[in-house]
């Protein structure tokens, strides 16, 4: 799925306040042949006739409103949407009923109770203190192909729709946990891949033997947007010293002293110490003193905030096969 970085808000975090309100929201996104059409139809309609609001987003059927939390409820949500995933497990489909082509709004029209049923469940499950306003569940449910352009393309838009997007192609369905990010940069914090039966000409999929597990839960990142970038290269740079990465590889084991890293590593104590002082510049170890002796650690806060775009970045499963469509 790609990102548009066309809008910003001053209330959407940065990399650099892992402590800030996190921007996030509850989709179901499609896979298979039709998401492969709904972003060619993107693609082609960005270039020609140009931007509009849909270009912001990932193809998706909204679930929730969005809803602002700290970081630390992030996993709090991802097992509260597992647990809603597994009580709507035994239930039955969702069906695109038709694509609807107006002069302000061109997209795709979804029948689904068991969607409503899983929304439903989240959010009654979903009690968080910290979060800083209620969880809106969306009455209409639709996946949008364009929304706010100028009248005079509604025409352009419609015969692109109609000759790229078949209602009727195979699709399968993702549960997507995402943030929104600044620049309109969008992280995919958790995805539930499902095994419907999908059935070709016919838009109804079934989930009546879909089985959950939370274990399945797959962290990605769509794409990486130019702070994220300009946040993980340093952290690249700063691990390419082999002893280095070393050194942060053994303190993931666990909290150590300087005397126990030398006798790991076989580096002298002055080596030692200069790698711990860069890793401790960097916010990736943290120091705790008792009288005389420093134990050094990983510091959680800052492997949470970077560990998603890296997870997605080293994980072949996240490897796309799509072709340029140019």
């Amino acid at each position: 799925m790609q990102t548009s970085t066309t809008s910003t808000s001053s209330s959407r975090n940065t990399l650099d306040a892992p402590d800030a309100l996190r921007e996030l929201i509850v989709y179901a996104c499609p896979t298979g042949a039709l998401a492969e059409q709904l972003q060619l139809y993107l693609d082609r309609t960005r270039a020609v006739p140009g931007p509009n609001a849909a270009h912001r987003y990932p193809p998706h059927i909204s679930l929730t409103g969005f809803f602002h939390d700290d970081a630390t409820a992030v996993p709090k949500y991802v097992n509260w949407l597992s647990s809603a995933l597994q009580r709507a497990a035994h239930r039955a489909d969702i069906c695109i009923k038709t694509m609807m082509l107006e002069l302000n709004f061109h997209g795709l029209i979804i029948e689904s109770p068991w969607l409503r049923q899983l929304a439903s469940d989240f959010a009654a499950l979903a009690q968080s203190p910290s979060r800083k306003d209620q969880l809106r569940l969306k009455d209409w449910l639709h996946l949008s192909l364009a929304y706010e352009f100028p009248p005079e393309q509604h025409e352009r838009l419609k015969s692109i729709a109609q000759s790229l997007v078949d209602v009727n192609a195979p699709v399968s369905w993702e549960l997507c946990f995402y943030e929104r990010r600044v620049n309109d940069a969008w992280c995919c914090l958790a995805s539930w891949p499902t095994s419907p039966q999908t059935f070709v000409n016919t838009t109804v999929v079934s989930f009546a033997s879909m089985a959950v597990d939370v274990t399945s839960v797959v962290v990605c990142v769509q794409d990486i947007g130019d702070d994220e970038a300009e946040s993980l290269a340093p952290l690249f740079k700063l691990l390419s010293d082999a002893n280095r990465l070393r050194i942060f590889a053994l303190l993931m084991q666990g909290e150590r002293c300087v005397c126990d890293i030398e006798a790991v590593t076989r580096l002298q104590q002055n080596l030692v110490s200069h790698h711990l002082r860069v890793l401790r510049d960097a916010n990736l170890i943290g120091c705790r003193r008792d009288g005389r002796w420093a134990y050094y650690r990983i510091n959680r806060a800052e492997l949470e905030r970077v560990h998603p775009c890296v997870s997605m970045l080293f994980n072949p499963d996240h490897l796309s096969d799509a072709r340029a469509a140019c």
